[in-house]
């Protein structure tokens, strides 16, 4: 290749003509300086490899090998014991409030009474007989609907009952229901019957003037009925007369005015 036909190509392709022999050096350079470098480094860090033989077996009939000395005895610390006093509180001295096999979540179980056998003969027990009046005081009563509820204080419970329903406890019944008494029968065979006044005395009075005044009230408007119908029939009788003077004739047992009537 001449020296113009190298500037030719040179000036056609100047990248590679310089390119290609600096990559040369430089893989030249790596792989003869570079590299050997490197692996001396490594191999001056790594250390020695050992390399391990295979145990020999013991010649038949040499001298035995020692046996392994037994590990040192384990260091267990010592607990001392506890005081009395502070055992004593892990006691457990009670069951309160309960025992400790108990399960508390079952309902509670209650105690069985006594068994009560009946007699076997044919006779009848004979009913206690009733010595004394019940127990019980009068309120008062109020009304729900059409029936009278009365309001009694037996035992120191104030207990609501209609006409005809049994004090709790009791063989008596209560019969009527009034307004400053009530009557309570026995269900026994006596069939005794008893009056409970109304227990506060100033209302007793007051429900008796209200008796009273009530009774008035219907007295007087029974005589005021019975005045307006003799009015009534006197004034039959006078038409009946005037009517008679004008010659107006009734037929007997057809008079409008009541026989024997007058004030």
């Amino acid at each position: 290749m001449t020296n113009q036909e190298f500037q030719e190509f040179y000036k056609k392709n100047k990248v590679a003509v310089i390119g290609v022999p600096i990559i040369i050096g430089i893989l030249l350079l790596d792989m003869l300086v570079l590299k050997p470098g490197r692996r001396k480094k490594t191999e001056g860090t790594q250390p020695a490899v050992t390399t391990t033989t295979a145990e020999v077996a013991p010649v038949a009939g040499g001298p035995a090998a020692d046996p392994l000395a037994p590990p040192a005895p384990l260091n267990v610390p010592v607990i001392p014991p506890l005081k009395a006093e502070v055992e004593r509180r892990f006691l457990a001295v009670d069951t309160y409030p309960y025992p400790a096999t108990k399960n508390i979540f079952l309902p509670p179980v209650k105690a069985e009474g006594p068994v009560v056998i009946a007699p076997t003969s044919s006779e009848k027990p004979l009913a206690p007989e009733v010595v004394q009046r019940p127990e019980v005081s009068y309120h008062g009563f109020f009304v729900i609907g059409e029936e009278r509820v009365a309001i009694l204080k037996q035992n120191q419970r104030v207990l609501l009952r209609p006409a005809g329903s049994r004090l709790p406890g009791t063989p008596y019944l209560l019969s009527a229901i009034a307004l400053d008494r009530i009557l309570l029968r026995d269900t026994t065979e006596s069939g005794q019957e008893f009056e409970v006044l109304l227990s506060d005395a100033e209302k007793r009075v007051e429900l008796a003037q209200i008796l009273r005044e009530q009774a008035a009230k219907e007295q007087a408007a029974t005589q005021r009925n019975r005045d307006s119908v003799e009015d009534h029939w006197i004034t039959l009788r006078d038409t009946q007369a005037t009517l008679g003077a004008y010659g107006v004739y009734f037929p007997p047992g057809r008079s409008l005015a009541r026989k024997g009537s007058s004030r």
